[in-house]
């Protein structure tokens, strides 16, 4: 059954008017002048204007100007070509919503009625769709900023057929063009290599047999050529009859992470290996070697600054060359050592051949370096030496990679200072040895002088005595034997008291340091063989009485021996925190060597002085030549904590090699 073009215009008009105003599509008929001629009840709702006030105008007096232009640029198109145009989406605002931004899609057909050419217009509102779409997108653009932020990125893979799918963002951390992510898997260039490819396979395979989630570290290969490593989670896929077929989840670049936790490792092991002990050589090359496997280069060294600065032992490489290496390197000044050392900072270069004010080393052109970290290995007292790393390519050295370098130096500085402080240890538990052999000889050798003098003396001279009484028994009272024989017992009473005197502390305790001084004095020069003088200052007594006494002893004892002198000055002085102690003889001095030979033959009395002396943080000096007398002159601190004069804890012997 035909239907005339009047009854499909009646047709049409039933529609259009049928719509209800807030019907989200409207209707309209223009005539030749694009006029409305028809227009629908939603339509006028959307333009918001009455139907009456469409009909007979134009779109420019119904829409503002931003609106009218262009639709009726598309009236007269299609009224003109009789061609329709469809799906063409217009945004703006109308008198309806003024202010706010709707959006429809339209379409134009034409109306052939008759010898009229007539355009009708058909007007979907989609601005509600329009945000929502917006809205996802943004969502998506946000999500995709995150995932890149978090390096995180999901990935499809179906078993049968088998295809893997990326997504852009995944694609992205990779370095990757995005249009690769259907590859098939058995070429995807993303895993790193085949073996680990093929390994990968194996696990997703078992996954979906097991029907299980799937959750492993995959090693990737960057656009750039550098490996990473990616952690993969995902779930399994099924079919619509639930049978698995597939995994999709994330995978996350955990490469910095991986690495940390392992250069964490690396610096523990080293820390461990540290604490064992060892020979620091073998320590050396173990760090070098952890710092090459970690961080990729070319060369890591440890070198050892030698006195002056100006040069360095080579003590630890990696890769170890076949061929010899120097044992030793200059220094470059303005060279990146020199650099660290002065900075005491690590100093990293990006490119050598680009920095025209670092100066390249012998070491550096050599293994053709283009950028290098250097770390400075501290000491107690100045650096030991640095550890660096060179690579053949520019830009290989990044700030974790300094930080990294850092913590072994770090390790490998406090391994160093142990090392000296064990061996500043053994030193002065050697020299404390020393000091109690020669402690135990001193009082053998007290003993035996006590001995020798007790019977040399006093005893021969009692033994003498009890003959002489024996001597007049029987003979009745001779008053002249009697006399002279007290009068020895009344000198061997006086030595003995001397002795003692000298020797037993009460002098020290009740009679004070000046008091004791005088008694040994008075004990050493016997029969008078010299002149003595002793002075102590008040505000020197009290501190160290028994070693100033013990060591007066000692160098009175060595003029009395050996010197010859007429006259002796004993003196003890306050020095601020110090306390001096000053022997001085006019005798015939020591001559060159003997300290040595005295030393040779067992007599240790100067040694063993400036030992004790030493040991307190203090020092002894002699000044001596043959024939012009000696002085001793001891500087003792008050207390062993308190820091002494420049100079102090070291001896020596004016006039001969320090030996004393």
């Amino acid at each position: 059954m035909e239907v005339s073009p009047e009854d499909q215009a009646l047709a049409a008009t039933a529609l259009v008017q049928g719509l209800q105003a807030d019907a989200p599509i409207g209707f309209a008929v223009h005539d030749e002048q694009l006029r409305f001629e028809l227009v629908s009840h939603s339509m006028a709702a959307i333009n918001g204007r009455s139907p009456a006030e469409h009909v007979g105008h134009r779109i420019a007096d119904i829409l503002p100007a931003e609106l009218a232009a262009p639709v009726e640029g598309l009236l007269a198109e299609v009224r003109d070509t009789g061609v329709a145009r469809t799906g063409i989406e217009i945004g703006g605002s109308t008198h309806a919503t003024p202010g706010e931004r709707r959006t429809w899609v339209a379409g134009f057909h034409p109306i052939a009625l008759g010898e009229r050419r007539l355009v009708g217009v058909v007007l979907v509102d989609v601005t509600d769709r329009h945000r929502a779409q917006e809205e996802l997108r943004e969502s998506e653009a946000v999500l995709s900023g995150a995932q890149r932020m978090a390096g995180i990125g999901w990935w499809t893979w179906t078993a049968r057929p088998e295809s893997m799918t990326y997504a852009p963002e995944l694609l992205h951390l990779l370095g990757r063009d995005p249009s690769s992510g259907g590859d098939p898997f058995d070429q995807d260039v993303l895993i790193a290599d085949t073996e680990e490819r093929l390994s990968v396979r194996r696990d997703s395979y078992a996954a979906v047999a097991a029907d299980r989630p799937f959750s492993r570290r995959i090693r990737t290969r960057h656009a750039d050529g550098r490996e990473h490593l990616m952690m993969a989670e995902a779930d399994i896929v099924r079919d619509a009859a639930g049978t698995p077929i597939g995994l999709q989840g994330f995978a996350q670049d955990i490469t910095e992470f991986a690495r940390a936790e392992q250069r964490q490792r690396a610096v523990a092991e080293l820390g461990q290996r540290a604490l064992e002990g060892g020979e620091l050589d073998t320590l050396l090359q173990h760090a070098v070697d952890a710092v090459g496997r970690d961080i990729g280069v070319d060369g890591v060294g440890v070198l050892e600054v030698l006195p002056g600065g100006e040069r360095a032992l080579i003590r630890a490489l990696a890769p170890r060359p076949d061929a010899p290496r120097p044992t030793a390197t200059a220094i470059e000044p303005g060279g990146v050592v020199d650099r660290a050392l002065a900075r005491r900072e690590p100093v990293v270069v990006a490119d050598l051949l680009a920095d025209p004010e670092i100066k390249i080393s012998a070491l550096e052109r050599q293994g053709g370096a283009r950028s290098v970290a250097v770390v400075v290995i501290d000491g107690h007292t100045r650096p030991f030496g640095v550890l660096g790393a060179m690579s053949e390519r520019p830009d290989h050295f990044n700030e974790d990679d300094a930080a990294f370098l850092s913590a072994i130096a770090n390790v490998l500085a406090d391994a160093v200072e142990r090392r000296e402080a064990e061996a500043e240890i053994a030193e002065i538990s050697a020299a404390r040895g020393r000091l109690v052999a020669q402690a135990i000889d001193a009082e053998d050798g007290a003993r035996r002088t006590i001995s020798e003098a007790l019977h040399d003396g006093a005893l021969q001279e009692l033994l003498a005595v009890r003959n002489e009484l024996y001597a007049m028994t029987g003979r009745g009272g001779d008053d002249a034997a009697i006399e002279a024989a007290q009068e020895r017992l009344t000198a061997i009473v006086v030595r003995l008291r001397e002795v003692m005197s000298a020797l037993h502390p009460t002098m020290l305790q009740y009679g004070g340091l000046e008091a004791a001084l005088l008694a040994v004095v008075e004990q050493e020069r016997g029969g008078g063989e010299f002149q003595a003088h002793v002075t102590v200052d008040p505000d020197a007594a009290g501190a160290r009485d028994e070693l100033l006494l013990s060591l007066a002893r000692e160098l009175i004892d060595n003029v009395a021996r050996h010197a010859g002198a007429t006259h002796v000055d004993v003196a003890v002085l306050a020095d601020g925190g110090a306390v001096l102690l000053s022997v001085t003889d006019d005798g015939a001095g020591i001559s060159p060597g003997r300290v040595q030979a005295a030393l040779a033959e067992g007599a240790i009395g100067l040694a063993s002085c400036r030992e004790r002396v030493e040991a307190l943080g203090g020092s002894l000096l002699v000044r001596t030549a043959p024939g012009t007398g000696t002085t001793v002159l001891a500087r003792i601190p008050h207390d062993a904590g308190n820091e002494t004069a420049p100079g102090s804890g070291i001896s020596r012997l004016e006039g001969e090699p320090d030996g004393a």
